[in-house]
C-alpha cells in the first residue's frame, strides 16, 4: 500500500504545480509552491536507470520553460562575474563527463546541477524584484517544515 502512495504522490505534485503554475504564471507562484511543497520535492518521478529525476528537478526544467525572461534577464551594466563562473563551471562539469569512463551516465548526474541553479537564480531575482519576498518565503519554509513534523 505505501508503495501506491509514493508512486502516485509526485504525480500529484506535479499535477497541482501545473493548476496552481498556470493559474499565475510567475516566478513568485513557483518559488512559493517548492517552499510549500518542499516535503514532497524529494519524490522521485523518474526511476533511477533513467536519470532518477526527482519532483524538485521537473517543477524547476518546467519553470525554466514557461519564464525564460527572467531568468535570463541580466540586472546590471557591470562584467557579468557570476555568469562568467557559471559558464566556467558548467564547461568544466561537461569537461570532466566527457572525459569519464562512462559518458551517458555522468551526462545524466550534469543535468541533475541545474535545477539547484534554476531555483537560486529565481530566487535572487524574487527577492530583487519584491523587497518583502523573504517574509513570505519564510512563512512557506514554516508551513512545510510544520508539515513535515507531522
Amino acid at each position: 500500500m505505501a508503495e501506491k502512495i509514493f508512486f502516485v504522490l509526485p504525480f500529484l505534485t506535479l499535477a497541482t504545480f501545473l493548476f496552481v503554475f498556470h493559474k499565475a504564471t510567475s516566478v513568485t507562484t513557483f518559488l512559493l509552491f517548492v517552499l510549500y511543497a518542499l516535503p514532497f520535492m524529494d519524490l522521485k518521478v523518474v526511476p533511477e536507470a533513467l536519470g532518477g529525476y526527482k519532483t524538485f528537478d521537473v517543477v524547476c526544467f518546467y519553470s525554466l520553460v514557461f519564464l525564460p525572461g527572467p531568468f535570463t534577464r541580466v540586472y546590471t551594466n557591470r562584467f557579468p562575474l557570476y555568469l562568467v563562473l557559471f559558464i566556467l563551471f558548467i564547461l568544466t562539469a561537461l569537461l570532466g563527463s566527457l572525459r569519464s569512463e562512462f559518458v551517458l551516465n555522468s551526462l545524466i548526474g550534469l543535468t541533475r546541477l541545474f535545477p539547484v541553479f534554476i531555483f537560486s537564480r529565481f530566487l535572487l531575482i524574487a527577492c530583487r524584484e519584491d523587497g518583502s519576498f523573504h517574509l513570505k518565503a519564510i512563512q512557506a519554509l514554516k508551513a512545510s517544515f510544520s508539515f513535515a513534523l507531522i
